[in-house]
């Protein structure tokens, strides 16, 4: 399907942009949010993971990047809880998926109607985890380069403090040539979609995830 722009008001100075590609009879909705420093084509692969699985997809330049005004630190959260209540006009059962630094951004808006989210290369402290009490039980997945060293302390650190199903991946990044920006592998993309469609799933028809899926390679 082909994407439609998206655009939308933080305030009387303030619009971010984005892009929405709608699926027929779309399974759910799932919110993409790219790392400090880059734009929406960072999660280009994880989007296209999605589309295969019958997921409308969300794509969003964070304040500050990309095509969108405004200040990341300012206007971040906001505008992620406006990209959330789009996902909500769109579909019932929504998910996310966040890279690096808007990990913190997903973590400081209520996670009303989210299903499950998918951490890449997250960066989260305890003050971040201290104020996100509500994502506690979303079922989540992480995945990062054990070789990260950030990433890899904020998924010990999720392991602990989350109370739903969750996956830790350690999966080694692409290293693409200069200026190439595709770090994921097809891997890291394909295991954020089905853990994602998979609780979506259970969710459409009124059963709890009791198991989280297992991605090909990975063992219980």
């Amino acid at each position: 399907m082909k994407p439609r722009s998206l655009e939308l008001t933080l305030g009387p100075d303030v619009s971010v942009f984005g892009e929405v590609t709608e699926q027929p009879d779309a399974r759910g909705c799932v919110l993409l949010l790219h790392d400090r420093g880059s734009d929406l084509d960072l999660v280009r692969p994880f989007a296209a993971s999605l589309a295969r699985l019958e997921l409308t997809t969300v794509l969003l330049d964070l304040p500050g990047h990309g095509l969108s005004e405004g200040d990341w630190d300012a206007d971040g959260a906001r505008a992620v809880g406006a990209a959330l209540d789009e996902c909500r006009r769109l579909h019932p059962h929504i998910a996310t998926v966040a890279v690096g630094s808007a990990c913190e951004l997903l973590y400081a808006v209520p996670p009303a109607s989210v299903l499950a989210t998918a951490l890449v290369a997250p960066t989260l402290d305890d003050a971040d985890l201290a104020g996100a009490e509500p994502w506690r039980v979303i079922p989540a997945i992480a995945l990062a380069d054990p070789c990260d060293e950030v990433p890899a302390q904020s998924m010990e650190r999720l392991g602990r403090w989350i109370r739903a199903w969750s996956l830790r991946l350690h999966v080694h990044y692409l290293d693409p040539p200069d200026g190439a920006r595709d770090r994921w592998t097809a891997h890291m993309t394909h295991s954020v979609a089905a853990f994602v469609a998979e609780q979506i799933a259970y969710a459409s028809v009124g059963e709890p995830a009791l198991h989280p899926p297992v991605p090909p390679g990975v063992h219980r």
